[in-house]
């Protein structure tokens, strides 16, 4: 019998949804109203309104999983098969989930899992184009695709007639028909494109190397670290000599050593890769290389003439002969008896210059 033609009182309320534990669902069929209707009467009567997260347990008479048989549960089971265990709603089980802070599997991860478990096995494993069932799949899936080419393609022609007719897109050969006009037209674009690109292979070809962090440098300092040789390390080093000024990639100003990491190309090593500089085509490339080897050969000389000891070492010893190169460093830093030798040869050379 239906009483929606009176508002129910609290004790009916109470024997309804706290007495036979009836959800406010049930209770709205019973009444004949919506279950938004009787959660304004519970509040209106103060009577406690139950939680969502424990509705179902408290119904079934059932006390929840723990934490840890929770976890054990969601190693090999879904959300599916654990609600179904305990014979609760899957959002049941994912406020527990949420109060424990247990984390959820992605899709690919249930995928996995059920896989694994032998609950969902894919029809086409093993499977290839020779079956006509794979074959009409791709077919459908690079049919799909097409239309959505398509689809983009006439967007795209859409938009352009739009933004040529509002006048903020012009098109070159609008209106021109073929012969001399469209022609010289096409020419005149053409010869614009070829100046650009020329313009820009030109900025190329006089482009500098990069100094600063080169494949060298970062192996350099790589095996320096390796090595335990930080001490004292200043990198990019700003050296002056009278009005001589270099930066070397590596320098131990107290030790006066100083160690450039060279590149094949850019510093003129092309026999190192097998390259030869005579058969370079001229150009400004290859008089950008040729000053550099000058500039190269200028550093060592002044700073060997003015006590310090210049290092340079090619890309392929750091790569391959890092062992030498390290013994090298070490050597002009640690070793007594060939620094001693090593300023001895310094001063005679000193003094057959002066002579």
């Amino acid at each position: 019998m239906s009483i929606k033609s009176r508002i129910p009182q609290k004790q009916e309320l109470e024997e309804l949804y706290l007495s036979r534990k009836l959800s406010t669902r049930q209770i709205g069929k019973i009444i004949g109203v919506e279950k938004t209707t009787i959660l304004n009467w519970l509040k209106k009567y103060n009577i406690h309104i139950r939680s969502s997260k424990t509705f179902n347990w408290e119904i079934k008479g059932i006390n929840p999983p723990s934490k840890g048989q929770l976890e054990l549960d969601y190693k090999t089971l879904s959300l599916e098969l654990i609600a179904k265990k305990y014979e609760v709603s899957v959002e049941a089980i994912l406020g527990l989930f949420r109060k424990y802070n247990i984390k959820t599997r992605n899709w690919s991860e249930a995928r996995r899992l059920a896989i694994q478990t032998k609950r969902s096995i894919s029809w086409n494993k093993g499977l290839t184009k020779d079956n006509p069932m794979v074959l009409k799949m791709v077919n459908h899936l690079n049919k799909i695709h097409r239309e959505k080419i398509n689809e983009s393609k006439i967007k795209q022609a859409g938009t352009r007639k739009r933004l040529h007719k509002e006048g903020k897109l012009k098109i070159w050969n609008r209106g021109i028909k073929y012969g001399e006009d469209y022609k010289k037209k096409l020419s005149e674009i053409q010869k614009n494109v070829f100046r650009s690109s020329e313009k820009m292979r030109e900025i190329g070809m006089k482009a500098k190397p990069k100094y600063v962090n080169t494949k060298p440098e970062i192996l350099m300092r790589k095996l320096l670290e390796k090595n335990n040789l930080t001490d004292g390390l200043v990198e990019q080093y700003h050296l002056i000599i009278g009005n001589f000024g270099t930066k070397p990639d590596f320098a131990y100003p107290k030790d006066k050593v100083a160690i450039y990491c060279d590149g094949e190309y850019w510093h003129g090593g092309f026999h190192y890769i097998n390259q030869s500089f005579d058969k370079m085509k001229d150009g400004a490339r290859k008089e950008n290389i040729r000053r550099t080897m000058k500039k190269d050969a200028k550093q060592h000389f002044i700073l060997w003439d003015n006590g310090w000891t210049p290092l340079r070492f090619w890309q392929h010893q750091i790569e391959k002969q890092s062992e030498w190169v390290i013994e090298q460093i070490k050597k002009n830093l640690f070793d007594k008896e060939y620094i001693k030798k090593r300023e001895e040869q310094r001063k005679e050379a000193i003094k057959d210059n002066v002579k």
